[in-house]
């Protein structure tokens, strides 16, 4: 009996509460902002590029508010990393030049857009390291840096298990149609 008296006590000390309505208040910023919420019309690691951000920004927010880091910095930027539209780039730009270019794209559409402080720009443009030259300065920096890269991986798993169950069922469609 004391021995769960003394790990309730470890565990509820160590737990953080996420509250959901601060989270939406610094997304709200964002959501009323037309240009931005026009991110659900691009794709991006086959999702929307509005979904991917948001992934990005709850998974930053969750980490920096835990480690006890400007949260809200590092969860603006994080909304902000991806900030631009594949029109702001030639068609013939190869992905991986688009990786590294594309921070600086972000970067000025927020500030065009949006009050972004210092570590918010940093934030956004080296989010993209070490492909980009410069790695972020501040570590609500590196955690939008890191947060978007497994959310990334994660969104291409996906993305692959989608293909896949979508040639499946072409595979099977296609085979009922020959044996009509």
């Amino acid at each position: 009996m004391i021995k769960n008296i003394v790990i309730e006590e470890s565990i509820s000390k160590d737990l953080l509460v996420v509250d959901e309505y601060e989270f939406e208040d610094i997304a709200a910023e964002f959501i009323n902002c037309e240009e931005y919420m026009n991110l659900s019309l691009e794709s991006h690691h086959g999702t929307q590029r509005l979904k991917h951000s948001f992934k990005v920004a709850k998974g930053t927010y969750i980490i920096a508010k835990s480690l006890g880091l400007d949260y809200k910095s590092a969860t603006r930027a994080a909304f902000l990393h991806d900030f631009f539209f594949n029109d702001n780039f030639p068609e013939d730009i190869k992905s991986i030049k688009r990786s590294k270019e594309h921070p600086k794209q972000a970067l000025l559409n927020s500030q065009k857009y949006f009050n972004i402080n210092e570590k918010e720009a940093d934030a956004i443009l080296n989010h993209m390291y070490p492909l980009t030259p410069t790695r972020p300065k501040t570590l609500e920096g590196t955690t939008l840096s890191l947060v978007d890269k497994g959310v990334a991986i994660q969104e291409y798993i996906l993305s692959l298990g989608t293909r896949k169950t979508k040639n499946t069922i072409n595979q099977l469609n296609k085979k009922l149609i020959k044996s009509r």
